[in-house]
Formats: structure tokens, C-alpha cells, sequence
């Protein structure tokens, strides 16, 4: 009877958490969708899509004047998830102040969806509306260099650019919560971290590349990782593992990320409730 009754209960526990499962599933759709639309309606919003064109361009001649053919297949890699980094950085950096400077923080803190939830399907949606400015990026590479990259297996390297969107999405969340907090300094304190973000997840050069201080933090950089897997895809994988292990670490060390943003998270909800004030 004791059994049973135990069997019953770990049961219900199960259909309970997939049932939350969905209902967070359905609730990130959601909020990516509605972003979705709301960015796409209006024309002007697209005009970021030739932002990053000037520095591309610079970044494919300084490729064809290398002999390494590895050097322009590298950045025809890079340079579209800079441009997308560039292009959606303050969109998911700001999302969370956003939501309390137009007072819809209150709806997200009263409904069963959790805030961290919404802002994470908003971030997906900012992510996938950043991919045309990426393949603008990809079309200026090979209009520059009038040579197509030397890919060794585009599988591997298009499996590794998702986790690269995934590592990135969680970094500008983890970011979030900190904007908030800081509010009115939001511009002036997060604007150089485009360019050093963009560095330490080997978007300009391999990670390998850099001073050893810089190789210690870029390792706490989920996209870091991705894009290890990724140089493994373009200069052709050792093994399946050399792949598979940077995508692996980059799930683990975006899992750590997230604890810390959900944490973060809490505590700009507590001093909502306490104060209705974050800075």
C-alpha cells in the first residue's frame, strides 16, 4: 500500500513538471511570437540590417590580404554572428528595464508565466529577427572578397551556429537583470561590452588567440565554446567528439549562467515588491 501510494505521488509529479514543461514551452512560443510581429510591423525597424556593412566590408578585405584561406573562411563565419550580436544586444539588454520603465512588469509578476520566461521567448525572437542582417553581413564577405569559404563539413558548422544563438540569447539575459538594476546608467556602462563580447566569443579570431587572461574569462562565455566547435567544422573535425564536447560545455556553462541570471532575476522581483524601485 505504501508502495503504491508512493508510485502514485511520484506520478503526479512527473505529470505536473511536464505539464509545467509545456506550459513554459507554450508560453515561450508565445512571447517570441507576439515580439515577433510587433518588430516586424513596422519597416523602420529593419534599417539595422546595413549597420554593421561598413565594418564587414573592412573585415573581407583585410581577409583576402592574408594567404591563409582559413583566415576568410573564419570570418565569413564571424562577421554575420557579430552583426547579429551588434544588432540585438541592447533589444534583449534593455528587454527587462523595458518592461519596468512601461510598467508591464506588474501583468508578467502576477501571471503564472514567470518574467524570466517571456523575456527569454522576446530574446529568441530578437535573435531570429537578427538573422537577415546576418546574411546581409554573409553577401557583403563575398561581394568584398569575391571567394566563397573553404568549409569543411557545414553540418557540424550550422549545428554549432545554433548553439552560438543559444549561448548568446542566455548571455544578453544574464545581462539583463544587471541593466536593470543600474537602470539610468544602462548605455554608458554596457556599450563597450559589444565590441568585448564580440572578442571573447572568437567572432574576429580563435579563442586560442588570445592573451591568457582574456582565453580564462572567454571560457565563462557559453558562445565561446559553439565557436570552438565551429573552427572544428571549418578546418574539419579531429573527431566527432572535438565537436560534440564544445557543444556539451557550452550547454553546462550556459546552465551555470542561467542559475546566476535566475538569481539576478529574484532579486530585481524582491526589490520591485519591497520598494517598486530598482535603482
Amino acid at each position: 500500500m505504501v508502495t503504491l501510494t508512493s508510485e502514485i505521488k511520484a506520478n503526479a509529479r512527473l505529470i505536473s513538471w511536464a505539464e509545467s514543461l509545456r506550459f513554459g514551452c507554450m508560453a515561450v512560443w508565445a512571447a517570441c511570437w507576439t515580439h515577433w510581429k510587433t518588430t516586424t510591423s513596422s519597416f523602420w525597424s529593419l534599417s539595422f540590417l546595413i549597420g554593421s556593412v561598413p565594418i564587414v566590408a573592412v573585415w573581407g578585405w583585410i581577409a583576402i590580404q592574408t594567404p591563409s584561406p582559413s583566415v576568410l573562411s573564419y570570418l565569413m563565419v564571424g562577421a554575420p554572428l557579430m552583426t547579429i550580436w551588434h544588432s540585438v544586444f541592447f533589444g534583449i539588454v534593455g528587454s527587462l528595464r523595458g518592461e519596468i520603465n512601461y510598467r508591464t512588469i506588474e501583468f508578467n509578476m502576477i501571471s503564472k508565466t514567470s518574467v524570466l520566461t517571456v523575456l527569454f521567448g522576446r530574446a529568441t525572437a530578437m535573435m531570429t529577427f537578427g538573422i537577415p542582417a546576418g546574411i546581409v553581413a554573409v553577401v557583403t564577405m563575398l561581394i568584398v572578397t569575391r571567394q566563397a569559404p573553404e568549409i569543411a563539413s557545414y553540418p557540424w558548422l550550422f549545428a554549432s551556429i545554433v548553439f552560438v544563438f543559444l549561448g548568446l540569447t542566455i548571455t544578453g539575459m544574464f545581462l539583463a537583470p544587471i541593466s536593470a538594476l543600474t537602470n539610468r546608467y544602462h548605455g554608458g556602462m554596457f556599450s563597450p561590452l559589444i565590441p568585448i563580447i564580440t572578442v571573447l566569443c572568437g567572432f574576429v579570431f580563435p579563442v586560442s588567440e588570445l592573451p591568457a587572461g582574456l582565453r580564462v574569462l572567454a571560457h565563462f562565455l557559453p558562445s565561446t565554446w559553439a565557436m570552438q566547435s565551429a573552427l572544428q567544422a571549418i578546418q574539419g573535425p579531429d573527431s566527432t567528439w572535438a565537436v560534440l564536447s564544445g557543444w556539451f560545455i557550452c550547454l553546462a556553462v550556459g546552465a551555470a549562467m542561467l542559475l546566476v541570471t535566475i538569481f539576478l532575476y529574484k532579486m530585481v522581483e524582491k526589490r520591485l515588491r519591497l520598494t517598486g524601485l530598482v535603482s
